[in-house]
């Protein structure tokens, strides 16, 4: 059987069925043809499932703080990168908890400067301290030493006094004094020297503890009011809404002055990327083996008047859908004029053989040969040409012509071995 339908597919290019297509009138000797462009294509048992086109990514923006809209940067259609801002909210009661957030930054900077400048002030009065106390030890050990002198000399006077040497005005005078006041002085010099040391003491403990935990506690404060600022910040940045990804805003739902926030029905603004965009089909379970990610498809765009383009497939399902049973499939495709839009319909071309495509009218025979006449400069030329399977209205052509090259569909019967000039009459039409 399948032999039998070779031979009858081969038989109609040689013997194409009368009455398919008229061939144009003569115009002034030169042939009138029809002409039409060889594509890529499938022909050959083809399953067309239906799908939808989708964006790559949608995003919907919502602020996440409550304001009034300040400005909108974009309309309907603007295209957008990833970073720019896209509207902004105007939020004066954050701004001013910024502003207060600000100035307790400010006061409790100044609070540890005044910390750290009082430790310098207390390393002066640890050194006075130190200096009084050395002074006050120097003078101890004079005193001591004036007192050791002086009770020698009171000894002495006192031997001179009990041996009737001397008067006791005299001892009294020039041994006794003198030594009554070198003790006093001396006592006098050991209380200064223990005011010294606590003073010297008291200096070193302001130092290194009081003025170390004042300066802790101003770092402390210099945080917190750091953490305020930082946090009322990032509400205020959240005034700013920027878009995450690159694309075309797609829907816009407020206006400047309008009261929005995180809990909006609708975004204020929806990005999505359109190029390259995806179409999404449901294959069946016993379709799905004939699809792998990486492998390229024809799709059908039947708003784009039957326009088929090729497309990649980017996902398979892992897993049947438990309601269709079938298999989600992505297939994405390049769209830089923006003509595939969310939500068309598409018609994914499933099996068959691939290859460039002219319709079977196009094919003639020449010396035993299939030839089909190529269009340059509006003169037609033979090209003997590899045929592959046809499905009666198409034929896949492996070698001799490329793909984008014109070819003569009806009036090539008029034409010599060697082609000639002819007269363009109008494009072949029909739907695949």
């Amino acid at each position: 059987m399948r032999r039998l339908a070779a031979w009858l597919a081969i038989l109609a290019l040689i013997f194409p069925v009368a009455g398919c297509r008229t061939s144009p009138a003569k115009s002034g000797g030169v042939p009138q043809v029809l002409i039409a462009q060889a594509t890529e294509g499938k022909v050959g048992q083809v399953d067309e499932l239906l799908g939808k086109v989708k964006a790559v990514q949608e995003v919907n923006l919502l602020p996440k703080i409550s304001g009034r809209i300040k400005e909108i940067n974009f309309n309907l259609g603007d295209r957008v990168k990833a970073g720019q801002v896209v509207f902004t909210l105007s939020v004066p009661e954050i701004e001013a908890e910024v502003a207060r957030a600000q100035a307790g930054v400010k006061q409790a900077q100044a609070a540890k400067a005044a910390a750290e400048t009082s430790l310098a002030q207390a390393n002066f009065q640890v050194e006075q301290a130190r200096a009084a106390l050395e002074q006050a030890r120097t003078a101890l050990e004079q005193a001591k030493e004036n007192f050791r002198l002086a009770e020698e000399n009171y000894k002495r006077g006192k031997f001179l006094l009990d041996q009737g040497a001397i008067a006791k005005a005299t001892f009294e005078q020039q041994f006794e004094t003198p030594y009554i006041n070198a003790k006093a002085n001396m006592e006098q010099a050991q209380s200064a020297l223990t005011r010294a040391e606590a003073a010297y003491q008291q200096a070193v403990n302001y130092r290194d503890k009081v003025v170390p935990a004042q300066i802790r506690q101003a770092q402390a404060a210099e945080e917190a009011a750091q953490a305020a600022l930082a946090a009322a910040e990032t509400t205020l940045a959240q005034a700013v809404v920027v878009s995450p990804i690159d694309g075309y805003v797609v829907a816009r739902n407020a206006e400047v002055g309008e009261l929005v926030g995180p809990q909006m029905p609708m975004p204020v603004l929806t990005i999505a990327q359109l190029d390259p965009i995806l179409v999404e089909i449901m294959v069946p379970e016993d379709k799905i083996n004939l699809v792998k990610v990486g492998e390229k498809l024809a799709v059908r765009f039947p708003a784009l008047e039957e326009r088929v383009l090729e497309g990649k497939v980017k996902y398979i399902s892992p897993a049947s859908n438990p309601q269709t049973k079938g298999y989600t499939v992505q297939i994405e495709l390049s769209n830089p004029d923006l003509k595939l839009k969310p939500g068309m319909a598409a018609v994914v071309l499933l099996g068959g053989e691939k290859g460039l495509l002219v319709p079977r009218e196009a094919v003639t025979w020449r010396q035993g040969e299939p030839v089909v006449f190529v269009l340059k400069d509006k003169k037609a030329s033979p090209q003997r040409v590899l045929l592959g399977p046809s499905d009666g209205q198409w034929v896949v052509v492996r070698e001799g012509i490329k793909p984008g090259d014109w070819v003569v569909v009806t009036g090539q019967d008029r034409l010599g071995d060697k082609g000639g000039k002819v007269e363009i009459a109008g494009k072949w039409q029909v739907s695949r």
